[in-house]
């Protein structure tokens, strides 16, 4: 258990292949998607095929595929090379190693030893911690700043620094135990000669401890960190066995001391020996940072403001310990202690992103992007960190009892509480590491004393307030009511940490949040599931049912029948009136969705009036009323009889090729009764702009930076792919997929088609029946429509059985290649963005279904240019069959 600090170390750029098309060779940040780290590589040239040259097509299709994958293995090398996320990963995979073998030490240690000698034990490694934190003098930072361009020097600064740090805490340790007396009377044990000697020794060597983290990631050797903190942990474990026949007490302090100078034995003969010469060899080569890289000294006062910062954190950290130690007695202490150590892990993890923002988020002041750079990885953090951390607080909430009973039913008993008050306390703590971060790389050393400062006397004053009330638990409230204390202040006074984008990197479509509540409404919403909890929307909408029912007129009765299963804006139900035939009753819960259902009541007229359709006619829902302003708007229709397909193959599976045939075959009769051939070129634009603008407006991420880029290629590779390709253009559903469909008992006949919203009279006709197919295998497969769309892109067409089943149905043409899979795809985001807000702000549904797609479109599209440019050719439109 180490005290926190900045330990970057990681580079800062990943070396990739350069592009022979001239395409980006650097890796830029997804600002709004969930753990989608953009990094667009460019792929070698001679892995693309013309695609012009209809009779090298197959040939081409595999040298495009084997180019892709080269893609892919770029880009997931890449997402592994990523600085910001990679270092704190790489940290937090040195305190999990230190916890895991941490909790397994004081597990061991409570089955030796009674709660009260484990309780007085870790007090004192927590006192030995505090005083070896504040003996360090926050020198861990300054070896982060200075090692890397101190050349020839570098002996004497890390010598010099080791010095101080050991000196400084030699005599803390010693003052330490020549006022235990009345500091903590619990500690008596320390002042035995001996015990006293190694007590302050151990100080000393906790701040070399300390230190050494920052010389290693000064010399570029971030990765021994995660070593000798393993060699520690481990060797401290197993001292603990070897000196339990010396006593409980001192075999836990021994057990401390005796490991950590092995490992700062062990590591500065590596730095000596090995790492500073190959430092200064690297230097004297100029192979080494220039002199002018480094960052500028920072003023005393900086210093001053810093360190003082990380001695309130420090108190805030180690002194709850010995607060319990003294109010409650061991064994409370001992209770608290295990409790405090396993959700330390959770802070950790906060505390080593934040580090890593700090390296990567830190940009010379005169730089234009700074500002625009910070903010964007405080988001990045605060998404990513943000949804782990909730995962594992909820896991360590509920299983509180079970991980505490490891170390003794007494733990479990006493200790489950304050362990999970302890683990919620870790989601507000994340806002204020990623703030503290954010003011040091901006150099706002007031904010971040004042925010530690604040921190620190809420929780150490409010333990004192609740533990004579609570026990135990009240330290755990104190911890968690601070931190939410802290968290809710900086998320008020966001300018206080954030910077604000400038008026030309804002996007015009940015909606503002009206105050700091909208804001963290906007952050959690995020991170919430599209389908709303049955739970909590069924009663609600049983009870608009109902009175939609009653303004409708007299009823026998009204029965929800919700779509989407809680993933729409709209709410259906069916309305069984006393003489009359039922009807399907929607309901809009948004403004978005007020507009769709207007929308589709216009087509249903139309479409209902157009006697091309003749028969056809059967499978729509006539629309019956509308009344779309006021406070409860409804449109009505006639019920249609059947089971959705999806709902049929959820119970018969094995009857998707009939359903199939089902659907496909009533689709290609809409389109030989209204359809005629047309090449695409005449109206591309016309189906792809507005739901390019669309994607634009709701999802965040294709607004600016990478995403935009993407987006901006996916169009290109779509009239790449499609213009001058003659296509069949007829009454177009938008988002024909299997929900959408009724089916009878049988499976084998369609009874009916839903959800118009989105029909147009002249739409690409073979885009509805690549849409079915590509809709029917994610219900199969249980993939998502990203990841068959990426495959169809990778592999050049979609899956031979799906080609299949549009030949049976009729499409001589069906769609190969990877333009009508790619159009399909965008018509079916942008129908999900228009039926819910829900789709376009969660950051899972957009990195499942929407990242990879335009990623992969990226690549496509520079694999073509690179083929294009090495042919000499120009960017002709595919040939096809006549």
């Amino acid at each position: 258990m180490k005290t926190p600090a900045a330990r970057p170390g990681a580079p800062t750029a990943a070396t990739r292949r350069p592009s022979t098309t001239g395409g980006r060779t650097d890796a830029t940040d997804a600002t709004d998607a969930t753990d989608a780290t953009d990094a667009t590589d460019a792929t070698d040239a001679t892995d693309a095929t013309d695609a012009t040259d209809a009779t090298d097509a197959t040939d081409g299709r595999t040298n495009a595929a084997s180019g892709r994958t080269a893609t892919a293995r770029g880009r997931t090398a890449a997402r592994r090379s990523d600085p910001l996320l990679r270092n704190g990963h790489l940290l937090t995979a040195s305190s999990l190693v230190t916890a895991g073998v941490g909790a397994g030490y004081w597990a061991l240690a409570a089955r030796l030893f009674t709660p009260a000698a484990v309780g007085a034990g870790f007090a004192a490694v927590s006192a030995m911690m505090f005083l070896g934190g504040v003996g360090q003098l926050n020198l861990v930072n300054t070896m982060i700043r200075f090692v890397p361009p101190a050349g020839r020097r570098t002996g004497r600064l890390v010598g010099r620094a080791y010095l101080a740090a050991a000196g400084c805490g030699l005599l803390l340790g010693a003052g330490f135990v020549l006022l235990v007396p009345r500091l903590s009377p619990g500690l008596g044990f320390l002042r035995s000669p001996p015990v006293a000697a190694g007590f302050a020794a151990a100080t000393a060597a906790y701040a070399l401890f300390v230190v050494q983290d920052g010389v290693l990631t000064g010399l570029r050797r971030a990765d021994w960190v995660v070593l000798e903190n393993t060699l520690f942990a481990t060797v401290k474990l197993l001292l603990l066995v070897l000196f339990a026949a010396a006593g409980a007490r001192a075999a836990i302090l021994g057990s401390w001391g005796a490991g950590l100078a092995f490992s700062v034995l062990f590591t500065n003969t590596f730095i000596a020996c090995r790492a500073i010469p190959r430092h200064v060899r690297r230097a004297a080569e100029g192979t080494g940072p220039p002199a002018g890289a480094p960052r500028q000294a920072p003023s005393p006062a900086y210093l001053a403001a810093d360190w003082t910062g990380s001695l309130c954190w420090l108190a805030a950290t180690t002194l709850p310990p010995l607060i319990v130690l003294g109010r409650l007695g061991a064994a409370a202490g001992a209770y608290f202690s295990i409790a405090w150590l396993v959700a330390y892990a959770l802070y950790q993890f906060a505390i080593n992103m934040s580090a890593s923002l700090i390296v990567e988020a830190t940009s010379p002041a005169d730089s234009p992007d700074a500002a625009e750079q910070l903010l964007r990885h405080c988001r990045r953090v605060l998404r990513h960190s943000g949804a782990v951390l909730a995962a594992a607080a909820l896991a360590a909430t509920v299983a509180a009892p079970w991980v505490l009973s490891v170390f003794g039913p007494d733990y479990a008993r006493a200790g489950t509480t304050t362990l999970r008050l302890l683990a919620l306390s870790a989601l507000p703590n994340l806002v204020v590491a990623v703030a503290v971060a954010a003011c040091r790389v901006r150099r706002r050393l007031r904010v971040v004393l004042a925010v530690l400062a604040a921190q620190a006397v809420l929780a150490l004053g409010l333990t004192v307030l609740l533990l004579a009330p609570m026990g135990v638990a009240g330290a755990g409230l104190a911890w968690l009511v601070a931190q939410c204390a802290v968290a809710g202040a900086l998320l008020w006074r966001r300018s206080w940490w954030l910077p604000t984008r400038t008026r030309e990197t804002a996007p015009a479509e940015t909606p503002t949040p009206a105050g700091p509540a909208a804001a963290a409404w906007l952050a959690v919403a995020g991170l919430l599931p599209i389908r709303r909890p049955a739970l909590l929307y069924r009663p609600v909408d049983g009870l608009t049912a109902r009175r939609l029912a009653r303004r409708i007129g007299p009823a026998r009765g009204a029965t929800a029948h919700h779509s989407s299963q809680g993933r729409s804006d709209v709410l259906v139900f069916r309305l069984d009136g006393a003489a009359t035939p039922p009807l399907a009753v929607k309901h809009p819960r948004s403004a978005p969705a007020v507009a769709t259902l207007a929308g589709e009541w216009e087509v249903l007229r139309r479409l209902d009036a157009d006697p091309r359709l003749g028969e056809w006619r059967r499978l729509l829902p006539r629309p019956v009323s509308r009344r779309l302003d006021g406070p409860l708007p409804l449109v009505t229709q006639d019920w249609l009889p059947g089971v959705t397909a999806d709902g049929h193959l959820a119970c018969y599976p094995e009857h998707a090729p009939r359903v199939a045939a089902a659907a496909l075959g009533a689709l290609a009769e809409l389109h030989r009764a209204t359809g005629r051939t047309e090449p695409l070129t005449d109206r591309l634009d016309d189906w792809v702009e507005p739901r390019r603008a669309l994607l634009s407006a709701r999802i965040g991420w294709c607004r600016t930076g990478p995403g935009a880029e993407h987006l901006d290629a996916l169009v290109e590779l779509l009239h790449r792919e499609l213009d001058g390709r003659p296509t069949a253009v007829a009454w177009f559903h938008g988002d024909f997929a299997p929900g959408n469909v009724l089916l009878g008992e049988d499976g084998t006949r369609v009874t009916g088609v839903l959800d118009w919203g989105g029909a147009r009279p002249n739409g690409p006709a073979e885009v509805d029946a690549c849409t079915f197919v590509i809709a029917l295998r994610a219900q199969l497969s249980g993939r998502p429509w990203g990841a068959l769309v990426t495959d169809a892109v990778r592999t050049g067409s979609l899956p031979p059985a799906d080609l299949r089943l549009l030949r049976a149905a009729g499409f001589d043409d069906p769609p190969g290649g990877v333009g009508l899979p790619l159009l399909a795809w965008l018509c079916h985001v942008a129908s999900n963005l228009e039926k819910s807000t829900r789709y376009g702000r969660s950051h899972w549904w957009v990195g499942a279904n929407v990242v990879p797609v335009l990623k992969e479109a990226g690549a496509a599209l520079e694999e073509t240019g690179a083929a294009l440019e090495e042919t000499g050719a120009t960017a002709a439109p595919a040939r096809w069959p006549g």
